[in-house]
């Protein structure tokens, strides 16, 4: 018998597009002209670059957990000196017409000063130190990352999608390279063992192991398992 649910629709994406998180890739100057824009909306951090005259280290070195080392500080002020200027990026991306930016990038950066939830995360993988900010208000998320102070990811997306962009902050690039797994491919057990022990992890008591395994060792193993 068919059921029909006459309470409020649930809400989702007009189409396919609609759903999609949208990723924007900003070069430090480029996000420090939108949010100027944007009513010189404050950014959740401040990497400043290092002044040459002063000799201090760019608050790179602290924010992303870098060397903090004069020359490491130097050679980030040097790039980010030679970047191109910001309104002429823009404008050849399609992201500044007529003066104007564009109206996503300037909600976006909006909603990361002006949130009901805050979310700072770090993520550290193969010597990389990623840092991502998510800020949420509404019915609307967005989301800043950069793994070097000088290209950031600024992305938006609904709230009901939140869960599976938290998500893609743990996934390891694929091109990254690993360190050599420590688990063997398999392990030669008794058969009473890998029965206690995987209806011990079934009904939530791993604490359990220990104990099957010192009182396992103790008496002669006859049914080997390989798992």
């Amino acid at each position: 018998m068919p059921t029909i649910d006459l309470g409020p629709p649930r809400p989702g994406p007009r189409d396919l597009l609609d759903g999609l998180p949208r990723r924007v890739s900003l070069t430090l100057p480029e996000l420090r002209l939108v949010a100027e824009a944007a009513g010189d909306a404050p950014l959740p951090f401040d990497l400043a670059a290092q002044d040459p005259d002063r000799g201090e280290d760019s608050a790179l070195a602290g924010r992303l957990g870098g060397a903090g080392a004069h020359d490491e500080s130097s050679a980030y002020a040097d790039t980010l000196a030679r970047l191109a200027p910001p309104d002429e990026t823009l404008t050849r991306r399609g992201l500044l017409v007529a003066g104007e930016v564009d109206g996503g990038l300037l909600g976006a950066v909006g909603l990361l000063a002006t949130p009901r939830f805050a979310l700072d995360l770090d993520v550290v993988a193969g010597g990389v130190q990623a840092r991502c900010w998510h800020r949420q208000s509404g019915e609307a998320v967005a989301s800043l990352a950069t793994a070097d102070g000088l290209v950031f990811e600024l992305a938006w997306f609904p709230t009901w999608a939140w869960a599976d962009e938290l998500s893609r902050v743990a996934v390891i690039p694929e091109d990254l390279p690993l360190a050599e797994s420590r688990v063997p491919g398999f392990v030669d057990l008794p058969h009473e063992l890998a029965d206690a022990g995987v209806e011990a992890v079934r009904s939530h008591r791993s604490d359990l192991l220990p104990v099957l395994a010192r009182s396992t060792a103790a008496g002669s193993p006859t049914r080997p398992a390989r798992c």
